[in-house]
């Protein structure tokens, strides 16, 4: 947690602090997506870097995954 409030607090945009995370290595991808959950909340809203959603592997599968969830009666 030292390193996601380090990321947070060293960062005035969501994508800086979540590349500080996941930049640091060791767990990354952990650190990185707790980093990203809470960036989401302090710099809402979240709008991806366009680098981010071109090198998103299974972008098309995700926007179905998501639609589908959406148009369903849980949410």
């Amino acid at each position: 947690l030292n390193a996601v409030f380090w990321c947070l607090m060293n960062s005035e945009q969501y994508f800086v602090a979540v590349k500080r995370a996941v930049n640091l290595g060791n767990d990354a991808d952990t650190i990185g997506s707790i980093t990203s959950m809470l960036a989401s909340l302090l710099y809402a809203p979240v709008t991806f870097p366009n680098e981010w959603l071109k090198a998103l592997k299974g972008r098309n599968q995700i926007k179905v995954a998501v639609s589908s969830a959406l148009l369903s009666s849980y949410f």
